[in-house]
């Protein structure tokens, strides 16, 4: 027994180690080259502490509900704090899930989940906290965040579809290598619009922000059509549907049955 712990905890150690946790392939530039180097730490050291992955999800939650709530208060540089947490911790919690071997459907809806609610949440709370310094909120502004919002909506959709087609997760750092450091996922998202949050700290200045949040919402929506042929040629490579899978497997077993049934009427009759 204590033989088999030992090599547990040894295999365990060399599992933790960066890049073994990452994932290439989906990870974007920024989550793999930096966000997994450190979130690697924080994943042994409270999977030891006993921490599941749910529950580290929860932890992730909550540093996305402080950003949003002390960007409303107009706390810039704390809230640009949070959001790295919440970045590193949205990392943690399907780390502890490989390392513990307790990966589940319901794990993976909320992680999803929360980094959707989230990434809306403190766009609209960083709205919110230009508005309160300056109730003369410039229309253009307006307007870029309303195209900002649908960029990113357009984007996590386009993925998480993607997703549903049985074919794991949309290869974004390998289909779209620029992107991944711009707009492809949450984690350079959240970057780019934490660095927006610091220079409106730092300057005050709705002109800035609007160039920044509208040239980053363009981006969005070239990200968003160089996507979808990305993902045609994806799924014009195997256009076989989990379903169709399932049926063609089914179908020899129905043709079996029926020819067992045929034998039997003739047995019968004989």
């Amino acid at each position: 027994m204590t033989k088999k712990s030992n090599n547990l905890h040894h295999s365990i150690s060399l599992e933790w180690k960066y890049p073994n946790l990452a994932k290439p392939e989906c990870d974007g530039g920024y989550c793999y080259l930096f966000q997994r180097r450190i979130s690697c730490y924080f994943s042994i050291y409270f999977m030891k502490l006993g921490l599941s992955p749910s529950q580290a999800t929860l932890v992730d939650f909550i540093f996305g509900c402080l950003a949003a709530l002390v960007l409303v208060f107009q706390y810039y540089l704390l809230a640009v704090i949070f959001i790295w947490f919440f970045g590193i911790w949205s990392c943690v919690d399907g780390e502890i899930a490989r390392l513990s071997d307790k990966c589940s459907l319901f794990g993976d809806f909320f992680d999803t989940m929360t980094d959707r609610v989230i990434e809306v949440s403190v766009i609209i709370a960083f709205y919110w906290s230009i508005y309160a310094v300056d109730s003369q909120v410039d229309k253009y502004l307006s307007l870029a965040f309303i195209v900002y919002l649908g960029g990113v909506y357009l984007l996590a959709v386009s993925s998480e579809k993607y997703r549903s087609t049985g074919r794991g997760n949309y290869p974004k750092k390998k289909m779209e290598t620029l992107f991944s450091w711009v707009s492809a996922g949450s984690d350079i998202r959240l970057l780019w619009l934490s660095i927006a949050i610091f220079v409106f700290w730092m300057t005050e200045n709705q002109k800035i922000i609007t160039i920044q949040i509208g040239a980053l919402s363009v981006i969005f929506f070239i990200n968003f059509i160089v996507r979808m042929f990305k993902i045609n040629n994806l799924l014009s490579l195997n256009t076989t549907s989990p379903l169709q899978v399932i049926t063609s497997a089914i179908n020899p077993i129905k043709n079996d049955l029926k020819i067992m049934k045929i034998a039997q009427v003739n047995l019968i009759n004989d």
